[in-house]
């Protein structure tokens, strides 16, 4: 089927898990006829060939199947292929290798080696819990020779190698039967489709939205109907959405679930399932609130409320995207409408888009084939561009075959055949679109591999670009997961915290600067590197402070002096300079802090300065009262104190520093005091029974 026609002082270092293709096999160039080589036998010469629209299943040790699909224009195929991932071997396990064939459908639940299904492309697929393959309708052959819309449900399984007819009908454009919305029954059947979505539950269930084909009338037509089969009671189940086509979506509010809001009709939506088997659903061609088009709209589908809830994007069709900047996640960003991407979940539970055809950030250049690669993070509801181009119809770049490269890109390609394999990695074969050179479309047979993330993508670091000793470091690993682990090292088993956020306060620098480096791990992943963070702390400036006294009187002059950072800020009405002059008017032990901040790193530290205030009224004899008297002043050394109307006292005499250097007990009226104090200028206090009598300045010549 063609396609649809409408810092300074910190450096801080960040990695980013880069998302690189390998090509694998295949050629790099379009229309490449299959090699089938001996059925059952693989080979390095073999090849499925350039097509596109194949059901696709990954078998349970690891390998990838493909059945069918469209080649050459108008030519369908029904051969099965199995590709070796460990011998990079493709088989061809079963199937015709000529093309247009008819289905061989048997007896319905009777498994049989004659039975296969008739060529076809754009069925839905599912691989159960026993590692069985499933496969419903498509656009091909049922049991005749009529060309059509098929409704068929086949199961095959990969150990004995046969097919079974499972449910539905051997004939095309058949119409639905609905049954009770909500209740399973042996009659219920979808109608014929291609390009519905698909997925599987925890319970084993499997799941189909959606398509374009036939509800519950013989009129053609896009679908939003949601359908619920189980394996082991042979039974489908009409879930949601219309039986009857054309529907337009019902969006509600963004971001509120409600039992109203349903998605509108549409074929080729890109769907996913999470770790709690939720659905998530972006765009595909069909209906909006108000048109058709490509639609960019994401949806999550709770199967256990049975509710939908319009996540992101418009409830219009023909949306441009908004790409913002590579590896950078933003809530802005949105790809444009399209239908035909692939799907895939990595290990920290993001989804993963392909290519598709649709709209990039031009609306000029109007819908086309697609290579961007885009990531949705579930708990930060943000898309992020991470690969590929945001222009249409782009040619790939290939590359060394075998060889990984962050240049390389497959072609702008649609109806993808893709698989995501236990070890992390995302597969894609063919599809329809660019090779390496060609101007215009053809068929792939071109096979690549990337390896997607289960670690988180990024460390980042706050706050801002300044680490100081002592300052509270906060790590956070980007879409990682609460099962986060933080490590020294890329293999330490040592760990240094849990979560999606770290935190480290002790963090200090030796000999001016030290670097760390802390790197995360997300579900206990090792098939991607941790990512991590390098930055450097800095040590805070070697801060102190003189005083030209430490004990003064109450209005007397003393300069304070810090040194050791750049700039400087001080508690006392914010005075700036190096060098401040204070002058106390109130007695007590008054306090100065200073703060200085290196203008290098930006880092700041704080230091105080404590100085004793006294009252000195009277310093000389004449001006004491109650008979108490120090005299003379100034002295060499000895001089008297007069104690007059006091049984004791005692007197106490401080350096400069406020560091007591001379006491003596007074139990006279008169007393003469020899000391053997330097030169210089002192302050004395006499106290009796602990009690402050006077003070004063004390010079000694």
């Amino acid at each position: 089927m063609k396609k649809l026609l409408l810092f300074l002082g910190i450096s801080a270092f960040v990695n980013l898990e880069s998302q690189n293709f390998t090509w694998v096999q295949g050629t790099s160039t379009i229309d490449i006829p299959a090699t089938y080589g001996t059925m059952g036998s693989p080979s390095a010469l073999n090849s499925p060939g350039s097509r596109h629209g194949c059901a696709h299943w990954v078998d349970a040790s690891g390998d990838l199947w493909l059945f069918g699909g469209e080649g050459d224009p108008a030519n369908w195929h029904s051969d099965l292929w199995k590709y070796t991932v460990s011998t990079n071997q493709w088989t061809w396990v079963r199937g015709a290798n000529v093309i247009n064939t008819q289905g061989s459908y048997g007896t319905m639940g009777t498994s049989s080696p004659s039975n296969d299904p008739g060529a076809r492309e754009f069925p839905t697929s599912w691989t159960d819990a026993a590692g069985n393959f499933w496969m419903f309708g498509g656009s091909g052959y049922g049991s005749t020779s009529t060309f059509g819309i098929l409704a068929d449900l086949w199961k095959y399984n990969p150990t004995t190698n046969e097919w079974t007819w499972m449910h539905g009908y051997n004939t095309v454009a058949q119409p639905g039967v609905y049954g009770t919305l909500g209740t399973a029954a042996p009659t219920n059947t979808p109608g014929a489709r291609y390009g519905a979505g698909s997925w599987k539950d925890a319970s084993g269930n499997l799941w189909m939205f959606g398509g374009r084909g036939f509800a519950s009338l013989p009129q053609q037509g896009y679908l939003n109907d949601l359908w619920k089969y189980d394996p082991a009671t042979n039974q489908w189940t009409w879930m949601s959405g219309a039986n009857t086509n054309n529907q337009a979506g019902l969006y509600g509010t963004m971001s509120t679930p409600s039992s109203t809001n349903v998605a509108g009709a549409r074929y080729f939506p890109t769907i996913w399932a999470d770790m709690t088997s939720e659905l998530y659903l972006l765009g595909g061609f069909g209906f909006s609130a108000s048109s058709a088009g490509h639609l960019n709209d994401l949806w999550k589908y709770d199967p256990v409320a049975n509710t939908w809830t319009w996540l992101k994007g418009q409830n219009t069709a023909n949306n441009t995207a908004v790409y913002g900047t590579m590896g950078t996640p933003a809530a802005s960003n949105l790809p444009g409408g399209r239908y035909t991407g692939t799907s895939w979940v990595d290990g920290s539970g993001d989804l993963w888009t392909f290519g598709g055809n649709g709209w990039t950030a031009s609306s000029a250049a109007g819908p086309g084939e697609l290579n961007d690669v885009f990531r949705y993070n579930i708990a930060n509801n943000e898309w992020t561009w991470m690969a590929g181009s945001n222009q249409i119809n782009q040619n790939g770049t290939y590359g060394t075959m075998g060889v990984p490269a962050p240049g390389n890109i497959p072609g702008a390609r649609m109806y993808n055949t893709w698989w995501k394999t236990p070890d992390g990695k995302f597969w894609l074969y063919g599809g329809e679109g660019y090779d390496a050179t060609q101007t215009t479309t053809g068929n792939n047979n071109d096979l690549w591999t990337m390896t997607t993330p289960c670690n988180p993508d990024s460390v980042t670091i706050a706050p801002g670009k300044i680490v100081c000793s002592g300052a509270p470091v906060v790590l956070t690993a980007h879409n990682g997961g609460p099962t986060t682990m933080w490590y020294g090292s890329p293999t330490s088993t040592l760990s240094l915290g849990s979560g999606t956020t770290l935190t480290n306060s002790t963090l200090t620098a030796v000999s001016g600067q030290s670097v760390f480096t802390y790197y995360a791990e997300a579900n206990s992943c090792t098939a991607t590197p941790r990512p991590f963070v390098t930055f450097t702390v800095n040590a805070l400036p070697s801060l102190t402070i003189t005083a030209t006294t430490a004990t003064l009187c109450r209005g007397e002059v003393f300069t304070l002096t810090a040194s050791g950072a750049n700039t400087y800020t001080w508690s006392v009405a914010s005075q700036t300079a190096p060098a401040i002059v204070i002058t106390p008017t109130t007695v007590g032990t008054p306090t100065y802090i200073v703060t200085g901040t290196s203008t290098v790193t930006g880092c700041s530290t704080s230091l105080s300065q404590t100085v004793h205030v006294n009252a000195c009224q009277g310093l000389d004899h004449n001006s004491l009262s109650n008979n108490v008297a120090l005299f003379p002043n100034p002295n060499k050394g000895n001089f008297n104190v007069q104690i007059s109307g006091l049984d004791s006292a005692e007197l106490t005499i401080y350096n400069a520093l406020g560091q007591s250097v001379s006491k003596h007990s007074l139990i006279n009226a008169s007393n003469a005091i020899k000391t053997d104090l330097t030169s210089g200028i002192y302050y004395y206090q006499l106290k009796s029974n602990s009690k402050l009598i006077t003070g004063g300045k004390l010079i000694i010549e």
